[in-house]
């Protein structure tokens, strides 16, 4: 397991207890699929203002949260306070301030060097070595002071420290305000695994941070302190976030999204558009005449009432290639829709009909999953009955034994290309970078002709 840094003994500060999630999903019956997402919620939740620093620590957490994902609530929680555990250990810490989880600590101000000088009746001048390791300061009053440092939850100003030329190594990956909506984007723990690791591989930290129910600039502004040197943005952000990152002027590369207003967010997404419309044209190749998109499928609608022309919903591409493969073809789609929450209800109505569709592409894998538990639960079979695709390959063979035929996005590449457009940030392009990568149909055992028998994969 990775140890924590001793260059900065003062970033140790007691880690968040357990998420209201957690505790309210213990008595809920969950479907698996539905509570693994909950539990990488929940975790997000934990690690929130989390500064990762040693190479193999993001990996000890991460690959804690994800083995334990698998498992039933119970045998979670041991997990959960391993992470915790590791946490601290590790030296990692959270900002009371800035990125708290309750009222009260929102009213806490900022720990300063004068105030553990006066905790401590040392002199300010001690008090400041002894937190930048300099010499003059007797080891046990060093360690004296450092204790203090982290129970009082000091913070430095590495704002100062770069202006007396100090280089960061920081670069923060801030989670999105869908992260924590329930259900919870289920890749959300490899796309972090591959941030890290692509930070890692080029010397740098990561910094994880969640958007959700902070300050409008309060993002862009505790990055500037920490020392950030730029920042990937995971998923759906709000207005005032792309906005104060805009006006920030740190190198910032939205990943999985894009927003035409803000000129100076570079983004990184995938083909979308791409994956539909060839995972489309397998289905028809196979015989299916009457298919159905679900997922929410309509123009993205932003904090201001932007058109899908200036935001992009990943949802909405991939229709927009589902309807390009249909009208390739000739055909018309049965009908699309269903918003998070109401995909089982819709699915069992669309099931019912008097001319159900044969095949159905879900916008994502757990829509899938959704769809594969409503359309056994009416007794029919896949692909014998109903032939079903997915969209991310987050875990295809773990849906209650569904071999999930789905459309592959390269995780690994587009992490690799977020942080290299973010390293290579020249502060006097005035031009947004945009790359979308390419997406690759996997065909497994959930397709088939329509009215065959199940053959496997």
């Amino acid at each position: 397991m990775a140890t924590a840094s001793t260059t900065r003994p003062w970033s140790v500060s007691p880690c968040c207890a357990l998420p209201m999630t957690v505790r309210w999903r213990c008595s809920c019956s969950m479907s698996p699929v539905a509570w693994c997402a909950a539990f990488w919620s929940s975790a997000v939740a934990v690690l929130d203002g989390t500064n990762l620093a040693g190479t193999g620590a993001m990996t000890e957490v991460i690959s804690c949260l994800l083995a334990s994902t698998w498992r039933g609530f119970a045998c979670a929680l041991t997990p959960m306070a391993r992470v915790c555990g590791t946490a601290r250990s590790c030296g990692y810490s959270r900002w009371p301030t800035d990125f708290c989880t309750s009222e009260e600590d929102h009213r806490l101000k900022p720990v300063k060097i004068v105030d553990l000088a006066a905790r401590l009746k040392m002199d300010k001048a001690t008090v400041s070595r002894a937190l930048n390791n300099r010499p003059g300061v007797a080891p046990k009053t060093r360690d004296k002071i450092v204790r203090m440092a982290r129970e009082m939850g000091y913070t430095p100003n590495i704002h100062g420290q770069q202006l007396r030329g100090w280089k960061s190594t920081t670069l923060a990956l801030v989670m999105g305000a869908n992260v924590n909506s329930f259900p919870p984007s289920f890749y959300v723990g490899p796309y972090a695994m591959e941030i890290y690791r692509a930070a890692a591989e080029r010397g740098h930290d990561l910094l994880i941070l969640n958007c959700q129910g902070h300050p409008e600039r309060s993002i862009a502004d505790a990055l500037v302190r920490r020392g950030g040197v730029g920042c990937v943005l995971l998923g759906w952000q709000p207005d005032d976030v792309l906005e104060s990152m805009s006006l920030s002027r740190m190198p910032c590369v939205q990943l999985d999204n894009y927003d035409e207003r803000f000129a100076t967010v570079d983004f990184v997404v995938s083909d979308n558009e791409q994956g539909s419309h060839e995972i489309t044209r397998h289905l028809i190749g196979l015989g299916h005449r009457r298919l159905c998109f679900v997922g929410d499928y309509r123009p993205f609608l932003g904090d201001s009432g932007v058109t899908r022309m200036e935001r992009l919903s990943p949802f909405s591409e991939r229709y927009a290639g589902f309807l390009q493969a249909l009208n390739g073809a000739g055909l018309s789609e049965v009908t699309a829709g269903a918003k998070v929450g109401e995909t089982k209800t819709y699915v069992r109505r669309l099931l019912k009909s008097p001319n159900p569709p044969t095949a159905i592409v879900a916008a994502t894998d757990t829509r899938a999953a959704d769809v594969a538990e409503a359309a056994q639960e009416m007794g029919l079979e896949i692909p014998r009955d109903l032939s079903l695709t997915g969209f991310d390959d987050v875990a295809p063979t773990l849906f209650n034994g569904l071999n999930l035929t789905t459309v592959r996005i390269d995780q690994s590449v587009l992490a690799d290309t977020a942080i290299d457009i973010l390293l290579a940030h020249d502060p006097l392009s005035s031009g947004r970078i945009e790359r979308r990568i390419p997406t690759q149909v996997i065909v497994r055992g959930s397709t088939g002709p329509p009215g065959t028998t199940k053959s496997g994969a």
